[in-house]
């Protein structure tokens, strides 16, 4: 792998946010971290939700996770919400959702880029009907 290379895939983690079944942050990019108004290790083993209330990850929902997960991962579509930003006021972001490994256990890579476009602060007067639901059932 050349240089280039190896500095975009740095770039590329630093976007990202790994989950395992139970939607608890696994490891978090330098930028998301910055973006949440949070240390790294402060998110290393928080929910997901602490940072994107939306998403309906539960930690004792397991198998309603992976459910989640396995659909959105299947849309390919990068959906919008908030992101808690410390004590400062929210931010918008998309998220793309991939399966990362299914053995010895689920992990999911969340990419997350902050939505600059978007003025409105409801997810819901953004997102398609449609997508709605996704973020509402247990937001």
């Amino acid at each position: 792998m050349d240089g280039v290379s190896v500095k975009r895939a740095t770039a590329r983690l630093s976007t990202t946010v790994i989950l395992d079944r139970h939607g608890c942050i696994r490891a978090c990019g330098q930028q998301i971290a910055a973006l949440a108004g949070m240390p790294v290790q402060t998110l290393s083993g928080q929910p997901i939700k602490s940072i994107l209330p939306a998403l309906p990850f539960q930690p004792d929902t397991p198998g309603y996770n992976v459910a989640f997960a396995v659909f959105l991962a299947n849309t390919r579509q990068r959906k919008v919400c908030e992101m808690r930003k410390g004590a400062h006021a929210p931010v918008m972001v998309d998220v793309f959702l991939t399966m990362l490994e299914t053995e010895p256990d689920y992990l999911f890579r969340l990419d997350i880029r902050k939505h600059a476009d978007l003025s409105v602060s409801s997810p819901d007067a953004v997102a398609p009907a449609q997508q709605q639901h996704i973020f509402q059932r247990c937001a």
